[in-house]
């Protein structure tokens, strides 16, 4: 069977950084996308609902080059 997120026939030739977010992980069958959350303030409700901080990390900026 072929996976229809990423066509790979089998899950264990995927590479260590492959990631499978559309597929089962205790039967293997294929997951179906039924929503899709787009705007923050929901985002932000659910994400504080279950526990998880609603803001982003802050990005610290970039170092500039060695000496």
């Amino acid at each position: 069977m072929v996976s229809p997120v990423l066509g790979v026939k089998d899950p264990c030739d995927a590479t260590s950084a492959e990631v499978f977010p559309l597929i089962c992980p205790h039967c293997g069958a294929a997951k179906r996308l039924i929503a899709f959350i787009s705007f923050s303030s929901d985002i932000h409700k659910i994400l504080g609902h279950i526990g998880a901080d609603p803001e982003a990390p802050r990005i610290t900026p970039a170092r500039g080059p060695p000496p």
